[in-house]
């Protein structure tokens, strides 16, 4: 058993995959109770994982900051890679909570709605979601956010922001809050935003607890 404070950029640590160690890339902390691990596989491929303190009695660090071959060398034999060491820092594959699985709950509610969603996220069009209204011709266009309860803030690009302005009636800003019991609560706020970014800016924070007071139910 180890603790949350102990995962650290370059730790071995077992507990996070099945049956081989993870190497911790980097951690973002959210609050004193909850961080979300970026860590590398055997294979070399980056991924999310949400921690809550609960999780510190399934995962043990076995080693701190020494290179990956050393790290890996309790794995199984085919876990191995040319014995690196990894970087300090690098950028995370998604700092905010796991953006696919909020994207498939936020679809899923679209579902439950009657609406008909698309996740367009990796066509960068300024939202994630393309919801079809049924019978209408219509779209709902759902920018989407996961964040951890408690969160500071929920930042959103200038891209995200001019798609809001240039269709207020149909742009949703749909934000899954992850509780730490790993359920987790999805609100929808339209009309997000009010302005377009200064020049120059290409993203903004904004106060996390501020948006969930203007937000409601999907619907």
């Amino acid at each position: 058993m180890s603790k949350l404070e102990d995962l650290r950029p370059n730790a071995a640590v077992r507990g996070i995959l099945p049956d081989c160690l993870a190497t911790v890339i980097s951690v973002q902390w959210f609050g004193s109770e909850a961080l979300d691990l970026t860590y590398k596989t055997p294979e070399g491929k980056l991924a999310n994982e949400l921690l809550y303190r609960h999780d510190e009695k399934r995962i043990e660090v076995v080693e701190q900051g020494r290179p990956w071959r050393a790290a890996c060398s309790a794995c199984r034999p085919d876990c191995r890679n040319d014995g690196k060491t990894l970087p300090e820092s690098v950028h995370p594959v998604d700092t905010q909570v796991s953006a696919a699985k909020a994207r498939a709950i936020v679809m899923e509610v679209e579902r439950s709605l009657g609406f008909d969603p698309i996740d367009r996220e990796t066509e960068k069009l300024g939202y994630d979601i393309e919801s079809r209204i049924p019978g209408t011709g219509r779209l709902r266009f759902i920018e989407v956010k996961g964040r951890v309860s408690g969160a500071n803030t929920v930042t959103v690009t200038k891209n995200e922001i001019l798609y809001s302005l240039n269709k207020p009636e149909d742009f949703i800003l749909a934000i899954v809050e992850f509780m730490q019991d790993e359920s987790n609560r999805v609100h929808y706020l339209r009309h997000p935003f009010q302005r377009e970014p200064d020049f120059g800016v290409t993203s903004i924070n904004y106060n996390f607890a501020k948006l969930l007071l203007r937000a409601e139910e999907p619907a």
